[in-house]
């Protein structure tokens, strides 16, 4: 934080450096004040298009994805050659539970550019979206033959052999993309940066015959979620700790996690719920299909107020 008010003290006009304040309040949990710095960006610089998906992505963090589309499809209009912005919609449609979009993203990233790898995440996320991880996988291996070894597609590659129960090979796949979660010398690194996938190697790690590293990993994870990450920022449920209390066998911890969650709008994701097999435990019962429901309920008005800009973004 202080590095960018220093940046902005140097050059305080920045539309870069502001939208970057925006993006490390957003990150902290400060909602309230990263969207008034990016909006504040707005004001002075209404052509920036990076604004628009900063604030794409603070009312992704309230669980408002129609406002979320509505970002994003101005960031598009603005720079409709950015590739990235489209495919970011595909994200937002899957949160929004709308599939029939998909066609029309695909055909405007392709026409942007056949080669780039965006195209393959697009499949791989659709595909994913679809339950055809064994396709989504294929679509990897596209992106692999562009990037070469690209460690967030190794953690996709885990997340879609973890769908498929294909233990062994997920723990392969993250043991590329997070190596430090397979070095205790370096947990502290790896949680410090992203607990939630140390409760996600960690539960793999017992799954595949390493119980005792597992439980350990997991609880250093759990210790790091529960006492220290709410001390630094706002909103720390958005941090996934239902993975960890999954893992651990906390179902009754892992569905107030969840409550909590949907009930802060941070149900980003949700889809995946009924995908990965640390929740099967969780189908079926109460409590777990009526925050189902509820996300279900929310998304249906969500879907109406979204669909005059799918009709403006012609798709």
């Amino acid at each position: 934080g202080e590095m960018f008010k220093q940046a902005l003290e140097l050059d305080p006009m920045s539309s870069v450096m502001r939208v970057n304040m925006g993006n490390y309040l957003r990150h902290i949990g400060q909602l309230e004040e990263a969207e008034a710095t990016v909006r504040e960006v707005i004001r002075l610089d209404p052509g920036f298009a990076s604004a628009y998906g900063a604030l794409a992505r603070i009312a992704r963090n309230r669980g408002l994805y129609d406002q979320e589309l509505r970002w994003q499809a101005k960031l598009v209009e603005l720079d409709p050659g950015q590739i990235s912005g489209w495919a970011r919609l595909m994200w937002t449609y899957m949160t929004l539970g709308e599939t029939a979009p998909f066609d029309g993203i695909r055909q405007r990233v392709e026409a942007i550019d056949d080669q780039n790898p965006a195209l393959g995440w697009v499949d791989g996320y659709r595909t994913m979206y679809a339950d055809q991880p064994a396709a989504a996988l294929e679509h990897l291996d596209w992106i692999y033959q562009k990037l070469g070894a690209d460690p967030f597609m190794y953690r996709f590659k885990g997340y879609m052999y973890n769908h498929m129960r294909n233990f062994e090979r997920a723990r392969t796949a993250w043991e590329i993309s997070d190596p430090e979660f397979f070095d205790r010398a370096r947990w502290r690194e790896g949680i410090e940066d992203k607990a939630e996938q140390g409760c996600r190697v960690a539960d793999i790690l017992i799954r595949t015959g390493d119980e005792e590293t597992g439980l350990a990993l997991l609880q250093e994870a759990l210790d790091y979620l529960e006492n220290e990450l709410p001390r630094y920022i706002e909103h720390a449920d958005r941090w996934g700790i239902e993975d960890c209390y999954l893992a651990s066998g906390q179902y009754d911890r892992a569905m107030d996690a969840i409550e909590k969650r949907v009930e802060h709008g941070h149900g980003f994701g949700w889809f995946f719920m009924r995908k990965e097999p640390q929740f099967e435990p969780l189908w079926g019962t109460p409590r777990f299909e009526a925050v189902w429901q509820q996300i279900q309920d929310d998304l249906v008005g969500q879907r109406e107020r979204a669909a005059t800009i799918t009709a403006e973004l012609g798709l």
